[in-house]
């Protein structure tokens, strides 16, 4: 609400929106407070398992809140659809074939055994896995030299590289 830009412009809206604010912090606050107890307990825990003389060798163990490290899902998350557009285009393209093809395996093959063990129906993960297998076999076959933009990048490069311009 913070961003809309019709909200920041309207008095009226503005107004409603901290009424929105309000409630909703003060329908939160009691769930807010218990997991604050939880978090309290937790921890206190985790650090009493530690004798004095490990306490007093070592600074205690500060367990960080989850959502407040500095890489959470939410960061991971944004990224994911970035990555799986420059491999999916890499791999139409055929530019750097294996390695977007390595790359697509790595990251099925982990959807994959995210939900693991697989299920028959509309939630399987079975596909993911076939497709990680035929990502290999893309990475393995050597599949961008004889079409698609690593042809042509396999031709500059021998034709830089080969050992007849060196030596001449």
């Amino acid at each position: 609400m913070d961003r809309d830009p019709v909200r920041s412009g309207v008095s009226s809206l503005g107004g409603q929106r901290e009424t929105i604010r309000k409630e909703w912090t003060s329908k939160g606050a009691g769930a807010m407070e218990e997991i604050e107890k939880i978090w309290k307990n937790y921890t206190s825990s985790l650090l009493s398992i530690a004798t004095p003389e490990q306490l007093q060798a070592h600074r205690a163990f500060k367990p960080t809140m989850p959502r407040s490290a500095r890489v959470d899902t939410s960061v991971i998350d944004a990224m994911v659809p970035y990555f799986d557009i420059a491999v999916g285009l890499c791999l139409l393209f055929g530019l750097f074939t294996p390695v977007a093809a390595l790359a697509a395996a790595g990251f099925l093959a982990s959807v994959f055994l995210s939900q693991y063990p697989p299920t028959a129906g509309p939630g399987s993960t079975y596909y993911q896995l076939i497709e990680a297998m035929a990502c290999l076999v893309l990475a393995g076959t050597g599949a961008g030299r004889f079409a698609g933009l690593d042809y042509f990048l396999h031709l500059v490069v021998r034709k830089f590289c080969s050992p007849e311009t060196a030596e001449a």
